[in-house]
């Protein structure tokens, strides 16, 4: 892979994460954004 593609990968990996970390907090607690 060149220089261009691993930072293409690398940034694909932290927007999944967050991604991942955005969901996984609003399922396991999806009462706390829609208390209000």
């Amino acid at each position: 892979l060149s220089i261009e593609e691993w930072k293409f990968l690398e940034f694909l990996y932290i927007v999944a994460g967050a991604m991942l970390i955005f969901f996984a907090t609003h399922l396991l607690l999806p009462d706390s954004s829609s208390a209000d």
